[in-house]
């Protein structure tokens, strides 16, 4: 993938300035019109004196004649939301997501990755700026923050995103690891239960880590007899009947007296039973 440098930051340009580096940029683009460089930087100088709608038609003139130009494309949303057409500023930030998702990734160890870390965020919060019901917005912008583990940031967007697609079993299991990852096995759990209930042919197909998690809870509790009963559930999800029985066999055996414990392991004797 052929990068560009990130574009310039926004400033104040002097009207001398101003003045001179646009009749130079004028000489070269009448002998190259159609160089996209030169485009580029044609509406970064009227974005830096503050004429916007100048620059948008220099950035949308760039955009067209190369519609992977990333910088031109950034440019452009912020010019959008600088004249409030946030419709076409939200379209561009997610073209950047959709041409590069790993735009990122391609600068890891260079020295300006963590200003384009900043960059990347920025892209989503401005998409759920403009619109703080874009579910994609938040989605992504948690899995970025997952990726770079940022686990209480993508949380807080994964919260988000689950307000507004409850229903959503990726946006559950997506939740359950970012607890996971920061050891809050409990939660994490409710998160797979979640999921599990909303779709659990859906869910234990992505194989998701609920095992380890109640493990992890059961190592701390190991006389809690509903783990063991909730870690049994999850083994007959699994079709791994064994594994099930044994876990309603040490419910039983912590409390000889649980009904449901009783109920679970007679009802898997029986079907191992005819096996």
């Amino acid at each position: 993938m052929n990068m560009v440098e990130p574009p310039i930051k926004e400033k104040q340009i002097k009207k001398g300035d101003f003045k001179k580096a646009l009749k130079s940029l004028k000489k070269e683009l009448e002998l190259e019109p159609n160089n996209v460089e030169l485009l580029y930087k044609m509406g970064n100088l009227y974005h830096e004196a503050n004429k916007t709608n100048k620059a948008i038609q220099y950035y949308e003139h760039a955009v067209k004649l190369n519609p992977n130009h990333i910088d031109a494309l950034y440019n452009l949303g912020l010019s959008c939301e600088k004249v409030k057409n946030n419709n076409k500023a939200k379209e561009c930030y997610k073209k950047i997501i959709r041409l590069h998702p790993s735009y990122i990734d391609s600068w890891k160890g260079l020295n300006n990755a963590d200003s384009l870390y900043e960059k990347m965020i920025k892209i989503y919060k401005n998409i759920i700026g403009i619109d703080p019901y874009d579910l994609d917005g938040w989605e992504g912008l948690g899995d970025f923050y997952y990726g770079i583990k940022d686990y209480d940031k993508a949380l807080v967007c994964y919260e988000k995103a689950v307000e507004l697609a409850s229903f959503d079993v990726d946006l559950w299991i997506k939740r359950g690891n970012s607890f996971a990852a920061i050891k809050e096995y409990k939660s994490a759990t409710e998160c797979y239960e979640k999921a599990i209930d909303i779709a659990p042919n859906q869910a234990i197909s992505k194989n998701i880590p609920i095992i380890k998690s109640y493990e992890k809870l059961i190592e701390k509790d190991p006389k809690d007899v509903n783990l063991w009963i909730n870690l049994g559930y999850v083994y007959e999800y699994m079709n791994n009947l064994d594994k099930a029985f044994e876990c309603y066999e040490k419910a039983l055996e912590i409390d000889p007296t649980h009904a449901l414990a009783r109920y679970k392991w007679n009802e898997l004797y029986t079907i191992r039973s005819e096996l």
